[in-house]
């Protein structure tokens, strides 16, 4: 089993308008050069001032698997992801993700600065997340899906 409770064998099923949701929604980082918005499919050019930037990830630990948490809840699972990024000896600034169309607060969030792909799926496992945000220098902004994702109806 996972820290998120669920059994790491078993699908974890994401609604199509879920996805939609998360597409559509914009997504902010507290750089030192100023916020910056990012939004799915548009293309990532770097951060100001991070030169050698290729890669960063916007990921959070609240509200899991997209079930609505306490304020005190999901503010001890920040803490908890913070302390996991450290311990990768990672830099983050921090980040939110907003919905387009105002039906849920902003989420906050970490934008991770050079995760791999083997940090993320172990983030989203851990956490409880149905995906995370990817920006690559040169590339369009993605989602990139919880390791055991199956889109449903």
């Amino acid at each position: 089993m996972g820290d998120d409770g669920h059994d790491q064998s078993v699908k974890v099923i994401i609604p199509a308008d879920l996805i939609s949701a998360y597409e559509a929604a914009d997504y902010w980082i507290e750089s030192p050069a100023g916020r910056i918005g990012l939004k799915i499919c548009k293309p990532f050019s770097g951060i100001d001032g991070t030169p050698s930037l290729n890669r960063l990830a916007i990921v959070t630990a609240c509200n899991p698997f997209s079930r609505p948490l306490g304020d005190a809840q999901n503010a001890t699972r920040q803490a908890q992801l913070i302390d996991a990024v450290e311990r990768a000896g990672l830099k983050w600034f921090h980040a939110a993700g907003a919905d387009a169309k105002g039906q849920w607060s902003p989420e906050p969030s970490l934008a991770i600065l050079e995760p791999t792909d083997e940090q993320l799926d172990l983030w989203m496992e851990s956490f409880g997340q149905n995906a995370v945000v990817l920006a690559e220098h040169s590339s369009s902004i993605r989602l990139r899906l919880h390791p055991r994702a199956e889109i449903g109806l």
